[in-house]
């Protein structure tokens, strides 16, 4: 096997590893972000219904605010898998997969060194903000993965090639983007654009982006994001996505100020571990530093305008969301990886960088394997947690011995990641818990069959939740304070709090049913368990019953 297969086969393996980390966290039914329920609810009314341009609100209102795709990844997920949580989840787990694999073949194609590409892939899995996209079922990690292929496609064609790969993958990629959430793919073509305007030959790098045959194909892709919703249902129906795309904005003045400074935050909150390896590197390797960023200048522009542009797209808008700027972390994350590699080939660098790694690895393993012991009467959660960091990280010590400082900083990423998923997963199985699984369970008995129900309560989530968990059981939601149930109306009533004695006189059976752990504990609490004599008893302290009034 050549070394070219090799670092391939190595990033896309990295790329794996990514996928199956993240399963724990797609069948995790506490970790759940409030859009989700916008795009399962409509894909379950595609898979119910048969039309595939019609996504709808569960009272069947039609739900176009955003484009066509996600919802039909994830009918097309139910479809195949069926309705399930994980079946949610997991079409974004492989888009996530796929944002690893292809920032490692943007380092290979576009830098030419398969140490940088897999470091970049190390980086790229171990963010943070794609971790947690990957876990949604939402379209941010469909345009992240959308937006990393054009960028190989384009910068290929900007560098001067002419394939018809490079053609397809920069406009596919393009129009696949405006097809998953509107206007952030257009921005990105028009960046390309203006970028190739200033390149020496301008007229003919502009002239080489274009095609007769992928060109078109990418603008009806892109088009039929929103088109598909004209055609079915009136070009009246486009307005509700347009005030989507453009309302809300903050408007001049301080506010974009506002936005602009706490964007700017996020990137450096993000890449936090490397730009603090970075910066522990350069010192005695700055002129590496410099010659690596001057021989690879038009790499690095593109990536650092890109950021600039994302970062100011989202500074107008009415909602400061640090996963907005994801789109923009590959190529940055590669640009990280290139000046770590270039500083690590200066031999005092190298050292300094590879035990400072190295050592952290230690520190961790032992951290974990210490705390674990110690927390292991919490419940096996935790102790998996524990051993589960405790073994990735004294694994990855192991095997980066007397290895370059590149492997263990890809090691480094690797055992980041798996503090995200494997490790929070087995905490979160002991302090966080949904009740979903024992609502939905007697929400299936034979006895409940074709009952009208109804969701009660402060969640505005759970009633999708339910949707989703009993694969696509008619659910009507009422947030307290809002809408209240009428009784006479529905034969199961689902509620987050006791039901009061007018519901027993309306001919009701009250049962418990679940119970719920909230996953937001201060440090104090989380003490305060450790302490208790009976560690498990102090966390049902916190527990939340959940309550059915059924029809006798």
């Amino acid at each position: 096997m050549t070394d070219q297969a090799r670092g391939r086969k190595a990033g896309w393996l990295l790329a794996a590893a990514f996928l199956v980390l993240l399963v724990p966290a797609c069948l995790d039914e506490t970790r759940y972000h409030g859009d989700e329920r916008f795009y399962t609810d409509a894909a379950i009314s595609i898979v119910e219904s048969g039309d595939w341009l019609s996504p709808r609100y569960p009272d069947g209102r039609l739900r176009v605010e955003k484009p066509i795709l996600s919802y039909w990844v994830l009918a097309s997920s139910y479809e195949t898998l069926g309705v399930s949580l994980f079946a949610s989840r997991f079409p974004f787990a492989l888009a996530g997969a796929l944002v690893v694999g292809m920032t490692f073949e943007l380092g290979l194609a576009l830098l030419r060194d398969r140490r940088v590409a897999l470091l970049g892939a190390a980086i790229m899995a171990s963010n943070p903000h794609l971790v947690t996209i990957s876990t949604r079922s939402t379209p941010d990690v469909l345009v992240v993965a959308s937006l990393l292929v054009s960028f190989v496609g384009f910068a290929r064609l900007l560098r001067g090639e002419r394939s018809r790969g490079a053609l397809a993958l920069a406009w596919l990629g393009g129009g696949a983007a405006v097809a998953a959430k509107g206007g952030l793919g257009a921005v990105w073509v028009a960046t390309v654009v203006v970028l190739a305007l200033f390149l020496p030959d301008r007229r003919e790098r502009v002239r080489g982006l274009f095609d007769r045959v992928f060109f078109p194909i990418g603008l009806f892709v892109g088009a039929w994001g929103f088109g598909s919703y004209a055609l079915a249902h009136g070009a009246s129906v486009l307005a509700t996505s347009l005030h989507d795309q453009t309302g809300g904005a903050r408007g001049p003045g301080a506010a974009i100020g506002r936005g602009l400074a706490a964007y700017l935050r996020v990137p450096l909150e993000q890449f936090a571990p490397w730009l603090v390896l970075l910066g522990l590197a350069l010192p005695g390797a700055r002129p590496a530093a410099a010659d690596w960023l001057r021989a690879n200048r038009s790499f690095v522009r593109l990536a650092l305008v890109w950021l600039g542009v994302v970062v100011v797209v989202f500074s107008f808008g009415s909602l400061m969301r640090g996963r907005y700027l994801a789109p923009a972390y590959p190529p940055i994350a590669l640009v990280l990886a290139g000046v770590l590699v270039a500083t690590s080939r200066v031999a005092s660098v190298e050292a300094r960088l590879r035990k400072i790694t190295r050592g952290l690895l230690a520190v961790v393993a032992g951290a974990a394997l210490v705390g674990g012991i110690f927390a292991a009467r919490v419940g096996g959660g935790v102790a998996f947690a524990a051993g589960a960091l405790a073994g990735a990280s004294a694994g990855a010590w192991l095997a980066t011995r007397g290895r370059p400082a590149q492997a263990a900083l890809v090691a480094f990423g690797v055992v980041f990641l798996v503090a995200q998923t494997a490790a929070v997963a087995g905490i979160r199985s002991r302090f966080a818990r949904a009740p979903v699984d024992a609502i939905a369970s007697r929400l299936l008995a034979p006895d409940l069959a074709g009952r009208r129900i109804a969701q009660v309560g402060d969640s505005a989530h759970l009633a999708s939740k339910l949707r989703v968990a009993t694969a696509g059981l008619a659910i009507d939601g009422h947030t307290r304070g809002a809408a209240v149930p009428d009784p006479s109306r529905y034969d199961v009533i689902v509620s987050d709090q006791p039901f009061d004695d007018s519901v027993a006189a309306a001919g009701f059976g009250i049962e418990r049913c679940g119970d719920a752990l909230g996953d937001r504990w201060t440090f104090d609490e989380v003490l305060d368990v450790l302490r208790a004599k009976d560690p498990a008893a102090e966390i049902e302290k916190r527990a939340q019953a959940y309550w059915l009034a059924i029809r006798e």
